[in-house]
């Protein structure tokens, strides 16, 4: 039940399993008696006490971790669960990136954003960047802020904290990590204003810091960082900011699903730029140009030339 199998809902009465696209549902069997104590498993030890409330945490199971979101609908209790691999996925050989245009970001310090919509892939691209730079002697001391921890690091020099159980919250966990003067501060998502300026502030004090964000561009991105954070750290954000990752998943003609995305390193010219405020990025453009990267875009319509992606498929950045 494990191959291809990355989505699965659990409810009290029933499971819905997510194959490629595919769904099967469970009521009776081994296979739901399985899913059915896993359930009662979670429920637990996680749910939470209020019907409103939602709660997110990791199991393992199979051998694998599952991320797990717990919430109340008109079916009682429910469980989605998505499953990370044990393995850390390889950053080049298994997610496609070229390594010379995401590494070119982590040169020295300041703030690298992960960004996508939801469900492509950005925790998993951290942790890969993340294990990619410790085999290779690059990392350091590492403090990450997770919720929950999805991929476990082996590296005795990485200390992974989960949000609700080693910390109270990201930005808070943010401030902690800085006082123990680590190399790298991982931040597992930037959702609030108080979590985007203690990013600023981390990328503004030596630090090398990652941090996924929910976005479709890197326009995007600066836009939404603009809205999070008040006047004084808009201003800071240019000075912070050392680079941006942006992707997409989409599936292929054979099956594959391929990650798209587009790149850009905080040269001073797209510092001036940031400076510049929100009119100003469009000229974001030209300097992925010069930069010799491709956007979302250009890297579509590649994979479309190779025979590898139907039109249909990236039809949202072919029409821009």
């Amino acid at each position: 039940m494990k191959d291809q199998l990355n989505d699965i809902k659990l409810y009290d009465k029933f499971a819905i399993l997510n194959r490629a696209g595919k769904h099967e549902i469970l009521k009776d069997g081994d296979s739901w008696d399985e899913l059915k104590n896993l359930y009662n498993e979670i429920m637990e030890m996680h749910r939470p006490d209020q019907t409103v409330e939602v709660s997110d945490t990791s199991v393992m199971w199979k051998d694998d971790r599952w991320r797990c979101h717990i919430f109340n609908s008109d079916r009682g209790w429910g469980c989605a669960m998505r499953r990370n691999p044990s393995v850390i996925p390889h950053l080049q050989d298994d997610l496609g990136f070229e390594l010379d245009k995401v590494l070119s970001l982590t040169n020295g310090s300041g703030l690298i954003i992960i960004a996508g919509p939801t469900g492509a892939g950005k925790t998993t691209t951290m942790a890969s960047l993340i294990n990619y730079l410790s085999e290779r002697g690059e990392l350091g001391d590492t403090v990450t802020i997770e919720e929950p921890i999805e991929y476990s690091h082996s590296d005795p020099l990485i200390c992974q904290r989960e949000v609700g159980i080693n910390v109270g919250s990201f930005h808070g966990g943010v401030h902690e990590a800085m006082r123990q003067s680590p190399r790298n501060i991982i931040i597992g998502e930037i959702r609030h204003p108080n979590t985007a300026e203690a990013a600023i502030q981390a990328g503004l004090t030596g630090h090398r810091v990652f941090a996924t964000l929910h976005a479709e561009n890197i326009h995007e991105v600066v836009t939404r960082m603009f809205g999070l954070l008040d006047k004084q750290h808009d201003e800071l954000l240019p000075q912070a900011i050392q680079g941006f990752i942006c992707q997409h998943l989409v599936h292929g003609i054979s099956g594959k699903t391929h990650c798209i995305y587009e790149t850009l390193h905080a040269s001073p010219q797209v510092r001036s730029i940031l400076s510049q405020g929100p009119a100003a990025l469009p000229r974001l453009n030209h300097e992925m140009y010069q930069q010799k990267r491709k956007s979302l875009s250009e890297y579509a319509k590649s994979l479309v030339i190779s025979g590898q992606l139907q039109v249909e498929e990236i039809v949202r950045w072919t029409t821009e």
